[in-house]
């Protein structure tokens, strides 16, 4: 089977798809496929480490908070309204991912 054509073979006849096919290409893509996963994870690994990026979260975080006290909420009120606030991301996120399932299917 010619490589070129294997993902309008998937879809069009499955069955046609043998298991040496797959296991060529699975020897073919593996090598770039390993390569561009471990730049990402190093990437990764960079942000994970990079304290300069927390303390600038905290910063932005500690600054929204004080924002709301000073506008002359209860310290327990800046902090209900920040967990609000992610929690309606999340709820958002969420949303987001549901409609692009939805689109795909």
């Amino acid at each position: 089977m010619d490589k070129n054509n294997f993902l309008t073979t998937l879809f069009i006849s499955p069955e046609s798809i043998d298991a040496d096919t797959i296991k060529e290409l699975c020897d073919t893509y593996k090598t770039p496929v390993y390569e561009g996963l471990a730049y990402f994870f190093d990437r990764f690994k960079d942000l994970v480490n990079n304290k300069e990026y927390f303390e600038y979260r905290a910063k932005f975080k500690k600054a929204i908070y004080d924002a709301y006290v000073a506008e002359g909420f209860t310290e327990e009120q800046a902090f209900a309204l920040i967990i609000n606030d992610n929690l309606q991301l999340l709820k958002n996120m969420n949303q987001v991912n549901n409609n692009i399932q939805k689109k795909d299917r």
